[in-house]
């Protein structure tokens, strides 16, 4: 009569027999293989996220030095013309052709420090930007994985069960 049903090992539509304290239990070798098989597909996609999580980083971590060292030449720019503003003084006794000349020049580089350290600014807004939405992909990669990892321990348990 067992024999009928294909229960018993190395019978027709994989299924074995295995002994437990509570009785017979029937476990398909196909419900084995397809566990193992979603098992490693989980643990394939794990590392794909944590490849591309770590590729991410490595961007940020670049962003992160490329925007420091914007800032500092942004610094330096402010920091050149506040010094042109402070050497630049009315001259007081001063008149005449020269004087509006150089008046004119002083005027023209003070519009293009402002120009220059607002083009470098907007640069910098922009690396920040960047930094901001690889920050939050890690962030959202950093979720999936743990959804993965309850996919897998979920599977895993399903697994032991089928083998136990």
């Amino acid at each position: 009569m067992a024999d009928q049903r294909g229960i018993g090992k190395g019978m027709a539509g994989g299924v074995s027999r295995v002994s437990t304290s509570a009785g017979i239990k029937r476990t398909n070798s196909a419900e084995i293989s397809s566990a193992r098989t979603q098992i490693n597909n989980k643990k394939n996609e794990i590392g794909v996220i944590q490849n591309d999580t770590a590729s991410i980083q490595s961007k940020v971590d670049a962003l992160k030095r490329l925007r420091d060292r914007i800032e500092a030449i942004r610094d330096e720019i402010g920091s050149q013309q506040d010094s042109l503003d402070d050497k630049h003084m009315e001259p007081v006794n001063w008149r005449g052709d020269n004087c509006l000349g150089y008046q004119s020049e002083i005027t023209e580089l003070e519009t293009e420090f402002d120009q220059i350290y607002d083009q470098i600014d907007d640069r910098l807004d922009e690396v920040r930007d960047e930094v901001t939405r690889l920050e939050n992909k890690i962030n959202s990669n950093d979720e999936y994985l743990g959804w993965l990892y309850s996919s897998l321990n979920s599977l895993e348990n399903w697994f032991t069960k089928l083998i136990n």
